[in-house]
This record gives C-alpha cells, sequence and structure tokens, in this order.
C-alpha cells in the first residue's frame, strides 16, 4: 500500500464537519488541535490528522492508539512503532496532504511536501540553492517563480525523507528536473524517487522516497487519493 491523501480544508468553514473530524481524535490530539491560536493553523493542521486516520483506517490499523504507537526522530519527525509503515504529512493554505506507504517493497522512508503559489522573494533561492538549480529556474523566464516553488517542495521533500527537516543546508545536495526528477546527495548511501502531483490549482506539491536496496522495480508510483469530508 502506498498512497499520498490530499484534503480541502476549506470544509471546516461548516463547524459540523470540523466537530466531526475534531470526534476521530483521542482526548491529547483535540487538545493540540484547540491549542493552536489561529483557525488557519487549526484546520490545517485538523486536516492532516483526519487524512492520517484516513489511511490508518483503509490500511485496517487502530488509529485510536496512534499518539502511542509514535516517536520522534533526532530532528522531530514522526515515527510509528510499526514495522514497514512509514508516513508524513504537509499542509499549506486550504490543502493537506499526507504520504503513506505500508509493506511496500523496497521503500524505506517517505516525505511530502506542498506549498501554496505566491510571490517569493528571488533572493531567497539565489542564497540558499545551488548554482545548478538557480539555472534551471531563471530558464523558467515568467514563471520562475511557481519553478522557485516546485523546487523548494522538491527540496523539502527530500530532507523529510532523510529526516532532518531545514537542520541541514538546502544547498548542501541538487535537485535536477526534467523528464524525471533526481537528487544528488552525499548524506548517505540510500537511493531515492522523486516525484510530483498532478497540478492542483494555486499550488505545487512533491513526494519522496527512500529505498531500502532490495527493491528489483525503481518505477515506484503512489496512488492518489481525495479524501472526502
Amino acid at each position: 500500500m502506498f498512497r499520498i491523501y490530499r484534503f480541502d480544508t476549506s470544509y471546516y468553514i461548516d463547524n459540523d464537519i470540523f466537530r466531526k473530524h475534531m470526534e476521530l481524535l483521542s482526548e491529547e490530539g483535540r487538545e493540540r488541535i484547540d491549542s493552536y491560536r489561529s483557525e488557519a493553523a487549526r484546520y490545517s493542521n485538523l486536516g492532516a490528522s483526519y487524512l492520517l486516520y484516513h489511511a490508518f483506517i483503509e490500511a485496517g490499523l487502530p488509529y485510536n492508539a496512534v499518539e502511542e504507537m509514535t516517536y520522534y526522530g533526532r530532528f522531530g519527525k514522526p515515527y510509528l512503532r510499526l514495522p514497514s509503515v512509514y508516513f508524513n504529512a504537509s499542509h499549506s493554505g486550504n490543502m493537506a496532504m499526507l504520504i503513506f506507504s505500508m509493506d511496500e517493497r523496497g521503500i524505506a522512508d517517505v516525505g511530502c511536501d506542498i506549498e501554496k503559489i505566491r510571490p517569493r522573494n528571488e533572493r531567497l533561492y539565489k542564497r540558499y540553492f545551488t548554482p545548478e538549480e538557480v539555472d534551471y529556474i531563471e530558464s523558467q523566464g515568467t514563471e520562475r517563480n511557481t519553478a522557485f516553488i516546485r523546487m523548494w517542495t522538491f527540496k523539502e521533500a527530500f530532507l523529510k525523507t532523510l529526516g532532518t527537516g531545514l537542520n541541514v543546508p538546502l544547498n548542501s545536495f541538487s535537485i535536477t528536473v526534467g523528464d524525471k526528477v533526481s537528487v544528488s546527495q552525499t548524506m548517505d548511501e540510500r537511493k531515492y524517487i522523486l516525484g510530483e502531483l498532478p497540478v492542483m490549482e494555486g499550488y505545487a506539491s512533491s513526494w519522496c522516497v527512500a529505498l531500502d536496496g532490495t527493491e528489483k522495480d525503481l518505477n515506484i508510483i503512489p496512488e492518489i487519493v481525495i479524501a472526502e469530508a
């Protein structure tokens, strides 16, 4: 089972849906959602939690024990105390996404990132990205802002799979975008596969998996699931 789930958190404008999804969580989970001061943060974090619930139910796993089954890596990435089960969540604007893998041969970890496309300061990529990445972005002309955000999602999805998040410099590895997306890095010896979700109006989103070396077929493609409220 290898899936990427998406959910539009604007559903939560309907308070009945918001309450229904809150009731799916444990008391600890509800307290965590309530701790966010802004409505947008509550919506986006509840959306990510709902997607994990959705994935657990489809996989036949006991979601009501998710807090007890979760531990955190050195840089804060959550993992499950279950063999061969990996997940990662991201949210931006009104969209939440979750990548989820269970018993999928070859996959050793996963990561994802979604970003709302809006104007960004070009000095960011010129300062923090590799020269090759800067050249690619600037080759896109009037679409370079979108190219910048797409590149950002690839880089963050990789770092979340690696387990470090932004604790690793963004220019310590390089993403190449062509017919396929690839990463050049020296941080570990694993192979990585990167991909991009189908275009969503106003968003860029990417996913990444680390391979454990047992795979024979590198054509690992997730099933996309649009979660309903």
